[in-house]
């Protein structure tokens, strides 16, 4: 289950995503100044790759600004900009960034949304001031210089039209027809980026570029460039290169519509004849935060990530339950779905044929809990261990933020307002605040955002097509039933006790080498392992560790028992070892910095583990368990391989993924290892099987090799 992976994604974007009046920048590092035109500019020296920079325009404007008849222009000039500007003709910008190394699609891109559109150029060499100031004349070319010939106009029609069909999935289709129900009274329901194909088959040149004309002027743009440069060399050349645009004639400044927030429940239940899964979403609409300070913001931002945390986990318990209707869930609290302006706090899953109100019901009469009886301490605490190790692991990463992490940053403080503040001081005043935090403060957080009645909640699901055994009034009937539900209070399990129910026996070192060429020690260990380690400047106190073994599935092949081999690495992390099941294990490891992951390939086993001097005690501990006590965990297994089936028949509807496994096949020759897992694969698997190759390849740890970087080191 990814659900923690996916958390930490989506509270990321949301903490970018909220967007206020309250707008400053607190960070010395980064420089921001508007030109008289008003176009606004970011410059940050920084050397993550060192010797590139990279060059980001940010415009304020994307597909809900169209008219009728303009429906996909916004997205079509975002293809123009590669198509001819005042210093760059015909194709020649992307032949000439090529030159340097910046390949289109990777490092040169673009994309369009309904309210923004932004380019990028990474990766650019610095160090040679030409190929600076020629990215520098790009982003001036975009922003006021594009050529928009009726000849470059009509031959990137059928690009955009192949590009729409390639993006014509099921997922879209569905989309596309719910976008009016999803969003009553807004524009947004009906302005999806790609735009309508009758218009742009056949829309007259001139209505492009009066587009362009309107749409596009400085005040409604920013530029920034983050990388190995002279922030006085760059603003004296912004200054001198972009102060004489001019908003054209009927410019106008964009400003954002709004997203009434409905007062009954919405549902919108879509099928598709090739949509593979049966997915269900549910979402509770909220106002953006209006911030007046920074503490203001980070205070909201701590709440957020710790209500989240504590869902999660509540939501984890549940998809770990036997026999449970959902899998693959992800919970956040982010924009809603396609509007920048609105926030939802949204739950989405996979569900079984059949079980998709179940499902729904099962999440909200979790929230329903959550919303009656409120957040535990004992809960909060453990969040707040998780989350404080998550910050040091963000100050630790600090010092490697890379230029495009810096430039995505100030793209949004740019769209959505905000602070901008170190990675520093915005750690240190989370740590600072986060003691004050309560169990009804999140409570009060949460009962603000989810409202019984339904006001603001927007059901969402995409079924196949001959699959659809439930309609709009069923999940409108079980949204409702929940409330009529007699409740009872969440209890929360506290896991704790010894990693390993006894200590092993302690080994020695037979022999120490010292290995000058590479600042490099080796150790033979009694037991036959051979440790080679190193310290490192780059992430002092952070150890990394890992460990390779040759073997691998290759030492126990046979046909007839290729499904538990390919099946393997999947009950590697739903197993219990020791006394502690897969969740237990997690909830014990709370608040420590450190991970272990075993993996067992083809030709070879793999140990990894991370862990800070403070934590590497119980990383080795943690390895030694993983390594050699390994014991079934029937109800998770039978859990897996129900969900995990249903998943793979569901994708087999899908006709790219029919195409994908001829192709796989036929890579490998047929072999039963190179066929991709199917549904079958899973069912004909045996766990004790596999249990037993585990064991096998772990019992015998004296060829293994450790590498670690960042012990203390004993020379010989």
């Amino acid at each position: 289950m990814n659900i923690r992976k996916i958390l930490l994604t989506i509270t990321a974007i949301a903490a970018c995503l909220s967007a206020s009046a309250y707008t400053a920048v607190n960070d010395t590092a980064v420089r921001v100044g508007t030109l008289p035109n008003g176009l606004t500019y970011y410059i940050r020296h920084n050397t993550v790759p060192a010797g590139c920079a990279d060059f980001f325009l940010a415009r304020n404007m994307g597909s809900v600004v169209e008219r009728e008849n303009e429906r996909g222009l916004a997205h079509f000039l975002e293809h123009m900009c590669f198509n001819g500007t005042e210093h760059f003709p015909g194709n020649s910008l992307i032949s000439y960034l090529e030159t340097l190394g910046v390949k289109f699609g990777k490092n040169l891109n673009a994309y369009t949304s309904t309210d923004e559109t932004v380019y990028n150029i990474c990766k650019v060499p610095s160090g040679r001031m030409s190929a600076v100031d020629s990215c520098l004349l790009i982003l001036r070319d975009w922003s006021c210089a594009l050529t928009l010939s009726d000849k470059d106009i009509d031959d990137e029609r059928g690009v955009i039209v192949n590009e729409w069909r390639h993006r014509n999935s099921s997922a879209n289709r569905m989309l596309e027809k719910a976008l009016p129900t999803l969003y009553p009274g807004s524009i947004y329901g009906e302005r999806m980026p790609i735009g309508k194909m009758e218009v742009v088959e056949n829309f007259k040149p001139k209505t492009l570029r009066d587009f362009y004309r309107r749409w596009h002027r400085p005040d409604n743009e920013a530029i920034i460039i983050v990388g190995d440069i002279n922030p006085d060399t760059i603003e004296a050349r912004i200054v001198s290169l972009f102060s004489q645009i001019k908003a054209p004639k009927g410019a106008r400044k964009t400003t954002a519509p709004t997203v009434p927030v409905s007062d009954n429940l919405i549902v919108s239940c879509k099928t598709d004849h090739e949509q593979p899964v049966h997915m269900v979403q549910l979402h509770f609409r909220h106002d953006k935060p209006d911030y007046t300070s920074e503490s203001d913001e980070i205070r909201a931002a701590l709440v957020s990530d710790l209500m989240l945390n504590m869902l999660v986990n509540r939501f984890d318990e549940l998809e770990s339950e036997p026999d449970c209707a959902f899998h693959h869930m992800g919970l956040g609290d982010r924009k809603y779905l396609m509007s920048r302006p609105a926030r939802s706090l949204m739950i989405r899953g996979l569900c079984q044929a059949g079980r998709e109100v179940e499902s729904l019901t099962a999440w909200y009469r979790e929230m329903k809990r959550a919303f009656d009886f409120g957040f535990l301490p004992s809960e909060l605490e453990h969040a707040k261990a998780q989350l404080s190790e998550n910050l040091e692991t963000e100050l630790r990463k600090a010092s490697r933020k890379s230029n495009s992490d810096y430039a995505r940053e100030y793209v949004r403080h740019y769209l959505d307002g905000g602070v901008i503040s170190s990675v520093e001081s915005r750690v240190n005043a989370k740590k600072a605040m986060m003691p004050a935090i309560t169990a009804d403060n999140i409570t009060a957080a949460l009962r603000s955002i989810v409202n019984p009645s339904g006001r603001g909640v927007v059901i969402l699901s995409y079924m196949p097509e001959e699959e659809n055994n439930f309609d709009e009034d069923d999940m409108r009937a079980a949204f409702h039933s929940v409330n009529d539900l007699a409740l009872t209070p969440y209890v929360d399990r506290v896991v704790d006790g010894p990693i390993l129910e006894s200590e092993p026996q302690r080994g020695e070192i037979a022999r120490i080498d010292s290995l000058g060429r590479f600042d490099a020690v080796s150790y033979t260990l009694s037991n036959g392992i051979k440790v080679l380690a190193r310290r490192s400047p780059v992430t002092p106190g952070q150890v990394l560790i890992r460990a390779l073994s040759p073997g691998g599935l290759s030492m126990q092949y046979a046909d007839s028992i290729v499904p538990s081999l390919k099946m393997l690495e999947e009950v590697i992390p739903i197993s219990a070892y020791g006394r502690f099941s897969a969740n237990d294990l997690k909830r014990r490891l709370t608040g420590k910095d450190l991970k272990v992951s075993l993996e067992i390939k083809e030709t070879e086993e793999k140990v990894e583990a991370s862990a800070t001097t403070a934590t590497l005690a119980d990383a080795f501990r943690l390895m030694y368990l993983r390594m050699t006590d390994i014991r079934p965990d029937r109800k998770a297994y039978e859990s897996m391989v129900k969900s995990r089936s249903a998943q793979l028949r569901n994708m087999m509807r899908n006709a790219i993924q029919i195409m994908g496994d001829s192709i796989h096949r036929n890579v490998y020759n047929h072999h039963p290892l190179g066929a991709k897992t199917i549904a079958a694969t899973v069912e004909a698997a045996d766990y004790d099987t596999m249990l037993d190759l585990y064991r096998d390849r772990f019992a015998d740890c004296s060829d293994f090799t450790y590498y670690i970087r960042d012990i203390q080191l004993m020379a010989n």
